[in-house]
């Protein structure tokens, strides 16, 4: 049993974000190197596919770590504050 701090049907980018982020990192790469796929393949048909998916994948693992919450975050300060005051003091 876990808690989540975001609901998926509420919120599922933040839950994602925050409760799944190896499925967030998964999700955005994804979509990313299909995305630059498609746009090699319509530069160039004989390889750019390939190209586009290669150049797709590695800015897709870009954006999703540099979207990832940080220990900066306000919302991920607010939960570490939550989480420090149910440690056992004894």
């Amino acid at each position: 049993m876990h808690w989540d701090y975001f609901s998926p049907l509420r919120d599922p980018i933040n839950h994602l974000r925050y409760d799944a982020p190896h499925w967030w990192v998964l999700s955005i790469t994804s979509l990313s190197s299909a995305l630059g796929a498609l746009i090699g393949h319509l530069i160039d048909k004989e390889k750019g596919a390939f190209y586009g998916l290669i150049a797709g994948h590695f800015a897709g693992l870009f954006i999703s770590y540099i979207t990832l919450p940080s220990m900066n975050n306000s919302i991920t300060a607010q939960i570490n504050q939550v989480n420090r005051k149910f440690v056992n003091p004894f």
